[in-house]
């Protein structure tokens, strides 16, 4: 199955752009971010200020399950003052 992952700001340099297409089988979000570390060098799990969307959701645990075609965004958070 082929998901999009989408990044923004600073996180872009980890992946050489904002958005990358990944293919995996019988994933869950887990699986994704292991497969973020392995091949990208990017542990999302040691990111205090990255929260992670799917499909426009937040607050996803890593056992979610991942389908054709979902679109997970990592987010900085960023704080103003």
């Amino acid at each position: 199955m082929r998901i999009t992952v989408q990044t923004v700001s600073d996180l872009r340099h980890h992946f050489g752009g904002r958005e990358i297409s990944i293919e995996l089988t019988g994933a869950t979000v887990k699986d994704l971010l292991d497969y973020l570390k392995r091949t990208y060098g990017y542990d999302f799990l040691a990111e205090e200020h990255t929260m992670l969307f799917l499909n426009g959701k937040g607050g996803i645990r890593d056992l979610e399950e991942l389908h054709e075609g979902d679109h997970v965004a990592l987010v900085p958070i960023m704080a103003a003052g």
